[in-house]
C-alpha cells in the first residue's frame, strides 16, 4: 500500500511549483530549504530583479565573482546555443522588451502602440559575445540576454538534487507549469502525464509513462498578450527578433534532463512543424507535435513513453508496473504555463 504522499506549492519565478512527494523521511524543513533554494536561484538569473546577477550583468556588462549557480546557467545556455546552431539564443531580452514582456507576465496588460525602439539581430556566435573567464563574466553586446525558460528547468533540477540528497530512496514529482521532473523508486515506479492540447484545453488520448526522467513543453497560448492590437507571446525567433509565428502549437520533449528539454522544446517549436518532426527523428528526440489544427505527431523514439487511455482515468494500463490501490494517486496533467 502506498502511503498518502505530501503535496504543497510555491509560487517562484513568475511560476507556481507544484509538488508530491513520497517520502518516509518528509517533514516540513523540506518546504522551507526548497523554497530557499528557488529564492537564492531567482536572485541569480532573474531578468525582473534589478539586483539579480543577471540584471547586474545586463545592465554592466560585467559581474565580478559569480555564484556557481549563474555560472552554471550562463555554460548551460551557451552550450544549448551551440547544440541547436543558434536557434536556442538567450540574447532576445531586448526584443521581449519592445513587444511588451517588460515586466514579470502576471503584470502585463494590453498595451498601446509598439513601441519605436529597434534592435538588430544578432550576428556574432554566442561564445564570442559571452565571456567567462577567471575575473567574472563579461557581456560583450548589446544584445541582453534572458534565462528564463532554461533557468526555470534548471531550477528543476537543483530541486530534485537536493531532495534526493535529503531521500535517495524517495519518489517525487514536480511541476512548473508545463515542465515536469519525476524521480521514481521500487515502491512508486512510474507516474502518468496527461499532455493538454493548447487549442482546446482537451487532454490527448495517451498518457506519458515516466519513472526518472523530465518534461519539458513550449507553448505560446498562455504567455501572449496584445501589443498596438498585434497578437505577441514570448517565443522569440532570433532570426526575426519577434514573437514566432510557427504553424505549432505545442511541442512537449520527454527525455532525461529537464534543461535539454526545454531547449529541444523551444528550438524544435521555432522551426515549424516539417522541419521539427525531421529534426527530432535525426536527433533522436522524443518528442510530441500539436499543430494549430490540433493535428498531433510524435517522433519514434517517443513511444516507450505512450500508455494509452482507456474511456475513463481509472482505466489507465497500470497492472505491468504496480498494483495500485488507486490507479490515478500517480497521476498528473500538463497545464502549460510558459
Amino acid at each position: 500500500m502506498i502511503n498518502k504522499p505530501f503535496a504543497f506549492s510555491l509560487r517562484k519565478m513568475g511560476t507556481l511549483f507544484n509538488f508530491t512527494i513520497h517520502s518516509q523521511n518528509y517533514d516540513h524543513g523540506w518546504n522551507t530549504d526548497i523554497e530557499a533554494l528557488i529564492e537564492k536561484l531567482e536572485q541569480s538569473w532573474s531578468r525582473f530583479r534589478f539586483d539579480s546577477e543577471l540584471s547586474i550583468l545586463n545592465k554592466t556588462g560585467h559581474i565580478s565573482a559569480p555564484s556557481e549557480e549563474f555560472q552554471m546557467a550562463i555554460s548551460a545556455t551557451i552550450e544549448a546555443y551551440e547544440e541547436t546552431g543558434g536557434l536556442f539564443d538567450p540574447r532576445v531580452l531586448n526584443a521581449l522588451e519592445v513587444l511588451g514582456y517588460d515586466e514579470s507576465f502576471e503584470k502585463i496588460q494590453s498595451k498601446g502602440p509598439n513601441s519605436t525602439r529597434t534592435h538588430a539581430t544578432p550576428t556574432s556566435p554566442l561564445r564570442d559575445e559571452i565571456l567567462i573567464t577567471a575575473d567574472g563574466i563579461t557581456l560583450h553586446s548589446e544584445h541582453r540576454i534572458d534565462l528564463g525558460g532554461i533557468g526555470k528547468c534548471l531550477a528543476l533540477e537543483e530541486i530534485s538534487s537536493l531532495i534526493l540528497k535529503k531521500d535517495q530512496e524517495s519518489s517525487f514529482l514536480i511541476d512548473a507549469g508545463g515542465d515536469i521532473v519525476s524521480r521514481s523508486s521500487t515502491n512508486f515506479p512510474c507516474w502518468y502525464i496527461a499532455i493538454e492540447d493548447p487549442n482546446t484545453t482537451e487532454p490527448l488520448g495517451f498518457w506519458i509513462r515516466l519513472s526518472n526522467g523530465s518534461v519539458a513543453t513550449s507553448s505560446p497560448s498562455i504567455r501572449r498578450w496584445r501589443r498596438g492590437g498585434t497578437l505577441k507571446h514570448h517565443l522569440i525567433d532570433p532570426t526575426s527578433m519577434d514573437s514566432s509565428n510557427s504553424d505549432l502549437a505545442s511541442v512537449t520533449v520527454v527525455g532525461d534532463i529537464a534543461s535539454k528539454g526545454e531547449v529541444w522544446s523551444k528550438s524544435l517549436f521555432l522551426m515549424g512543424k516539417e522541419r521539427a518532426i525531421t529534426t527530432a527523428e535525426a536527433e533522436g528526440i522524443s518528442a510530441v507535435f500539436i499543430d494549430q489544427k490540433s493535428n498531433v505527431y510524435t517522433s519514434s523514439p517517443f513511444a516507450r513513453y505512450i500508455e494509452v487511455r482507456g474511456d475513463g482515468a481509472s482505466s489507465a494500463n497500470t497492472a505491468d508496473h504496480f498494483d495500485f490501490s488507486s490507479p490515478l494517486s500517480n497521476f498528473t496533467s500538463i497545464h502549460f504555463d510558459h
